[in-house]
């Protein structure tokens, strides 16, 4: 029987039906325990009733939560209430593809656009080694925001009593497992034979043609005449005004033999995204009795995309011959101090950072973030790891020897994929002021990766950080301790940025760097008074911004230190002119993740994390975030995958252990989460964190005395400005002492307690989170 509104399953409330059909019947309903809406499916009753169908789908479950890509509906969990099994979703506003195309067809470029979206998420699945096998317009959703996700993944590998007859009803073999919808089905399904990805891509292009006519590819009066179509036929012709490229991707997905077709979801992305306007914009449109006109244009497009590479005219320079693949991915791998002089490392560690902020300013360019590159600092040169570890297509490596009064820098630019030296060239300066250099080398990587700057982008190029060289040779030397993220080294960073701003008070990059060194400082650190710290990095963003306004670098610093002051709404702000000014910069990607999180935003923040992740992929401490969100979401195989990445990436941070921990808490496995916390301790993490972490432990396994003694403790130092109240909350939640725990909140919200601004959500809290005082605390701090 349907569930009707107010129904319960669990602490879920029904709010209202949002559709049924054989895989089952889908509710909108209130997660009170989190205070959110989700969507719960209910699973079909031949399901129910079959053990090994309902752990199968169980199974799936899992494989999909853990994709966790913007284009996949996230699956929170899969649970069982009252004798009923169901799916946790994602609620999704807008309306299906399926329902959009009941008005008619979509224009090419729609069609593009979300198909672009459909592969990505293919894409993602596939690496996971997860096949839809039932990709049609009723299983894609058009939210209201303009994005695109994929239903029903995988899901159809269970077994389930449908029938088989009509034409819109999933097929299934003899023994009941579903293959697909008829129309939709490659041809291999239709046969019975196994499957794999490019059978999704089959489906894919199927969704793709009906999306351009408005019509179903392959669809017959009747299930049997549909699959033979499918079979035997090919595709109906598209609208005259399909571009010659659009049309070559819906054939190439359409081919009846696997091995003709596009052979990924990812090589189908990357296809579509090359269809921009620049490119199509006078290609001719397919005809299908036009085979000659079709191979001359096809010709002609090949041409374009085949122009060679510009020959420099530099001393060493050589490049390859030709290539196919965009190089517009760049990873700047750290120089390398041949010196070996202690007292030289910042320089060479310096131009690195610089050419890597530098570069990624270009547009139209994706550059590997710092943290990522410096993980190869003085390890040997496998150019072919390199790519596939940073997801680029060009390195830039490079040698600095500093003499006396003079800097020499080798500079080479090569291809991962085919080891060809695109560019390579050796300069000398009698002086070492590195500004120059870097300039120099920037314009020729921009030359070598064929970019075309327009004048307004060359031209916020174009001027050098600061005109004094001794002020820039600070600079570079306090990033060198700043990056150390030591007690030391960020007094010793701020007294060199200082030095640095005081040779040259125009210097924006500096003023940047001092209010990173302060957000720092009145953080984990607690160096400063928080309130002192924060004031202080305000005051030099805002410093930076006065001389610079289009820097990318200090908007986000503000954003940043506005959003650990709680002002949410100026943060985003920030981050988001941030973003716009520079779509690289990963750290701008973080912190936004960091305010839609608390803002309970959390699809928006998962793809935030996402984007600053595609941009530093080896960075632990973005992992470790990304796993926090995925941990508020309920996602706890997640945020495990994501911290165990971390710890894969640096074995010795201890935000890793405690993430893994809160996941083994999360699931009432203490004893796991209590040798996960410990770790924290042995290698030296903040001793409070895992006191506060370990007491919740104590007090879950009985020992409560000792759990309360650890709070106790932990109240006197936080009378000394040495504990966050927020971890004084923590523990008496896990005691249940919820007066107390919330007591402490209260405080931890007055004094915007950074801690309060990482977890206000998530398993530290969860014994509270049904308390309508906890609730109002929650909105309290997200409206201010």
């Amino acid at each position: 029987m349907p569930l009707a509104a107010g129904a319960r399953l669990g602490h879920y409330v029904v709010v209202a039906s949002l559709g049924a059909g054989g895989m089952g019947e889908v509710y909108r309903a209130r997660d009170e325990r989190l205070g959110r809406d989700v969507a719960i499916k209910i699973l079909p009753d031949a399901v129910r009733s079959d053990k090994d169908a309902l752990a199968r789908f169980a199974r799936e479950a899992q494989a999909i939560a853990a994709l966790s890509h913007p284009n996949i509906i996230v699956i929170h969990h899969f649970e069982t209430a009252a004798d009923t099994p169901f799916f946790v979703m994602e609620v999704l506003n807008g309306e299906t593809l399926g329902t959009r195309l009941s008005r008619g067809p979509l224009s090419w470029r729609e069609a593009v656009e979300i198909a672009t979206q459909v592969a990505d998420g293919l894409a993602a699945a596939h690496e996971r080694h997860v096949i839809h096998r039932d990709l049609k317009p009723s299983n894609i959703f058009l939210t209201s925001n303009g994005g695109v996700k994929v239903l029903d993944f995988g899901l159809a590998r269970a077994e389930i009593a449908v029938g088989a007859h009509a034409a819109s009803r999933d097929v299934r073999t003899a023994t009941g497992v579903i293959l697909g919808t008829p129309g939709y089905m490659s041809p291999e399904q239709v046969s019975g034979e196994s499957i794999d990805a490019r059978s999704d891509v089959f489906s894919f292009g199927c969704v793709l043609h009906e999306m351009l006519t408005g019509r179903p590819a392959f669809q017959r009066p009747t299930t049997s005449a549909t699959l033979a179509a499918v079979l035997l036929h090919d595709a109906g012709p598209l609208p005259v005004d399909t571009p010659a490229g659009l049309a070559r991707i819906v054939t190439k997905c359409l081919e009846k033999d696997r091995e003709d077709r596009l052979q990924s979801a990812r090589d189908l992305a990357r296809e579509l995204r090359t269809l921009t306007t620049s490119n199509i914009a006078g290609a001719i449109a397919v005809r299908a009795p036009a085979r000659r006109q079709l191979a001359m244009w096809a010709s002609l497009i090949v041409l374009v995309i085949l122009v060679p590479i510009v020959a420099f005219r530099g001393r060493t320079a050589r490049m390859a011959s030709k290539t196919t693949t965009s190089l517009s991915t760049l990873a700047v791998l750290p120089f390398e101090n041949v010196n070996k002089d202690s007292t030289a490392e910042f320089l060479s560690d310096g131009i690195t950072e610089g050419l890597i902020d530098a570069l990624a300013k270009l547009p139209n360019t994706r550059v590997a973030a710092r943290t990522s590159v410096f993980t190869y600092k003085n390890k040997p040169l496998r150019l072919d790891r390199i790519g596939d570890d940073l997801g680029v297509r060009a390195v830039l490596t490079g040698k600095v020897v500093v003499r006396d009064s003079s800097i020499t820098i080798q500079a080479d630019l090569i291809d991962v994929q085919t080891k060809a030296e695109l560019w390579g060239e050796r300069y000398y300066q009698a002086s070492t002021d590195p500004v120059a250099l870097e300039q120099a080398i920037v314009t020729r990587v921009a030359d070598a990766l064929r970019l075309k700057l327009s004048g307004e982008r060359l031209a916020r190029l174009a001027p050098p950080p600061t005109d004094s060289p001794d002020a820039y040779r600070l600079y570079l030397k306090a990033r060198y301790e700043w990056n150390r993220r030591s007690r030391d080294g960020l007094i010793s960073a701020r007294r060199y940025f200082q030095q640095a701003i005081d040779l040259d008070p125009t210097f924006a990059l500096a003023f940047v760097g001092l209010a990173d060194t302060y957000g720092l400082m009145g953080g984990r650190e607690r160096i400063l008074p928080q309130s002192e710290a924060w004031a202080k990095a305000t005051a030099a963003a805002n410093r930076a911004l006065e001389i610079d306004p289009n820097s990318a670098e200090a908007h986000a610093s503000l954003g940043y230190a506005e959003s650990m002051q709680f002002r949410w709404k100026s943060a985003e702000r920030e981050l988001r002119t941030a973003i716009d000014l520079n779509p690289n910069y990963s750290s701008a990607h973080n912190y936004y993740a960091g305010v839609l999180r608390v803002l309970d935003r959390f699809d928006e923040a998962l793809a935030q994390h996402r984007k600053a992740l595609e941009v530093d992929p080896l960075s632990p401490g973005l992992y470790v975030n990304f796993g926090g969100t995925l941990i508020d979401t309920g996602d706890w195989d997640g945020a495990m995958s994501a911290a165990k990445k971390a710890l894969e990436l640096n074995p010795k941070f201890v935000y890793g252990y405690y993430l893994i921990g809160t996941a083994y808490e999360a699931r009432h496995q203490f004893r796991l989460a209590r040798d996960s916390y410990r770790q924290i301790d042995s290698i030296g993490g903040p001793p409070n964190l895992a006191r506060a972490a370990l007491a919740r432990i104590d007090a879950e396994l009985g020992n409560t005395s000792e759990a309360r003694r650890v709070a106790h403790e932990l109240e006197k130092e936080w009378s000394a400005g040495a504990a966050a109240p927020t971890h004084i909350a923590w523990v008496y939640s896990a005691l249940r002492e919820n007066d107390l725990a919330l007591y402490w909140l209260d405080k931890a919200l007055d004094n915007r307690d950074p801690v309060l601004h990482d977890f206000i959500i998530g398993v530290a809290l969860g014994e509270l989170q049904t308390d309508r005082r906890y609730v109002d605390i929650i909105r309290r701090m997200r409206s201010l």
